[in-house]
């Protein structure tokens, strides 16, 4: 059975980031960063961006002692590299002792640049982390 930590653990804005390999230099990564506002219910905790920027993202985390699993969807900025196009795919986030910070993988589908110029669909993976930055006003 799953343990469940104190009611508020992860209740509050977290800073998010996310690496992941880069279209335009091969062979490094890019960052990509959200603050979220975290709500949890039990052992089932959901972080959303704040509506700041074009681009949103949703991590839906399942905790389980010292164990976060889940899945991810983010919709990107449609006049950005991306173009609009919604990603997803699936997490695991070991938690820290003090429950401030989540680190771990993340793995979903992407798309590989060609010579030529089209994408080709890759699955991918990279680091993914969840650091809390606080409680907001409202919390």
């Amino acid at each position: 059975m799953a343990q469940q930590r104190k009611t508020d653990s992860f209740k509050g804005m977290w800073h998010c980031t996310y690496w992941y390999p880069s279209n335009g230099k091969p062979g490094t990564e890019e960052t990509s960063e959200y603050y979220c506002q975290a709500k949890q219910r039990g052992d089932k905790v959901v972080f959303e961006s704040l509506a700041n920027k074009p681009s949103h993202m949703v991590v839906n985390l399942t905790v389980d002692h010292s164990l976060a699993t889940g899945s991810w969807t983010e919709n990107t900025d449609p006049d950005g590299e991306f173009e609009g196009l919604e990603y997803s795919g699936a997490t695991q986030l070991l938690i820290s002792a003090d429950s401030a910070a989540l680190e771990g993988k993340w793995v979903g589908i992407g798309r590989e640049k060609l010579a030529d110029g089209s994408f080709e669909p890759q699955i991918y993976t990279g680091r993914f982390s969840l650091v809390k930055a606080g409680l907001t006003a409202a919390a």
